[in-house]
């Protein structure tokens, strides 16, 4: 009979630091590393959005894949809660990034059925260092009966992109823009129950394309006086009452995000 040595207490705590300080890959494996798998995990849009920003600005606040994943976890609730406040407030929180560095960018729609069979990379990004956040409905889960999913995809020439998925593990991934597309089209859900809404996939692109239904300027005068930033928001005193706050619009944003 083999003796099997069971790992010590300050065994398990030095591997539970190394994870803690281990570099970011995923939103589940943050989670776990951080011994904070009841918290839902929501920061798909948090993270497509901030390596979209640090792509777009090189501000180290919102380099979220080389950080650690202490550190990515830190970031990424920071972002999300703007983001959250910014939607709440009747902005565009989804697509923070573009608004918060003034970059134009456009949205198209198309029914998840006809994004599964036919979304090209020509209808994402422009193929000249193009960015594109893509948001789309996922198979649902107990709890979640209409969940969405976000990436960030940026296309650098005519054949190669990177995709940043908090859903897959090791952070950004760069190939050939077809095969890319192809993984982010084989997450999509287009199995439609008739009692739910449409289920559609959002495509926001810096890329400026005829086929757009709306396109957005931060910019112009005529924007939607929501989609600009708002003041910091007031403190609450109460920190249980915030936490507790927090915890609901997480989950409640959890169905997009």
């Amino acid at each position: 009979m083999v003796n099997v040595t069971q790992p010590t207490k300050n065994q398990k705590q030095e591997a539970q630091e190394v994870k803690r300080n281990s570099t970011f890959s995923s939103q589940t494996e943050m989670l776990e590393a951080l011994g904070k798998t009841d918290e839902p995990a929501v920061f798909c849009a948090a993270i497509a959005n901030m390596d979209l920003e640090h792509d777009l600005t090189h501000v180290k606040e919102v380099d979220i894949l080389q950080s650690t994943n202490e550190e990515a976890y830190k970031k990424a609730t920071t972002y999300l809660e703007k983001q959250i406040s910014f939607t709440e407030n009747g902005g565009d929180g989804r697509h923070y990034a573009f608004i918060h560095t003034k970059t134009p960018y456009e949205v198209t729609e198309f029914s998840a059925k006809k994004a599964k069979d036919e979304l090209t990379i020509e209808d994402i990004a422009k193929p000249d260092n193009g960015h594109a956040l893509v948001t789309f409905p996922i198979q649902k889960f107990e709890g979640n009966p209409d969940p969405y999913h976000q990436v960030y995809l940026n296309r650098k020439n005519l054949t190669e992109c990177a995709l940043v998925d908090a859903g897959r593990s090791g952070g950004k991934q760069t190939g050939h823009c077809n095969d890319l597309v192809n993984k982010v089209k084989d997450s999509i859900s287009d199995s439609q129950d008739s009692s739910r809404p449409k289920k559609v996939v959002v495509i926001a692109s810096d890329s400026l394309r005829q086929s757009s239904s709306y396109t957005f300027f931060p910019d112009s005068p005529k924007n939607n006086p929501k989609n600009q930033l708002p003041p910091p928001p007031v403190q609450e005193t109460n920190e249980q009452s915030a936490e507790n706050q927090r915890e609901e619009s997480y989950r409640k944003f959890g169905s997009w995000w």
